[in-house]
């Protein structure tokens, strides 16, 4: 088995106020990441806290 590949998926970005989300896949492991901006966003990125969700798939 090969090292672990990071495969990008694209056009599943969103951006709403305050709030980015994107996905992308990793050995068919799908990573969920969510970017909250926050009341302070005009203040710079050092306010800015992210948040990882993963959900993997289990193999039988």
């Amino acid at each position: 088995m090969q090292g672990r590949k990071r495969k990008k998926r694209k056009g599943n970005n969103c951006v709403v106020p305050h709030l980015f989300i994107d996905t992308s896949e990793v050995d068919r492991h799908t990573e969920l990441v969510v970017l909250h901006l926050g009341s302070r966003y005009a203040l710079g990125p050092f306010y800015q806290r992210i948040v990882h969700l993963t959900n993997y798939t289990h193999h039988n």
